[in-house]
């Protein structure tokens, strides 16, 4: 048979959970990273660029179009 004890299974998955949660808090503090530089693309650049998808008018990715201000 090739049941594995429950310790094995309890510790692949607790490994497996950590390595997610460690793989979605380097992605917040990258996309954290990246709003500090003040540069976002707006709701309306992105819907257009969304709508595109699948038509024979594609349109490349937006580019940042809002600038924040220094505080």
């Amino acid at each position: 048979s090739d049941e594995r004890p429950a310790s094995y299974i309890a510790t692949k998955a607790i490994e497996e959970y950590l390595d997610a949660r460690d793989a979605k808090n380097q992605a917040i503090a990258q996309a954290l990273a990246e709003a500090d530089k003040g540069e976002f693309i707006s709701e309306a650049a992105m819907s257009a660029w969304i709508d595109s998808w699948d038509t024979n008018l594609e349109l490349e990715a937006p580019t940042p179009d809002i600038k924040a201000s220094a505080a």
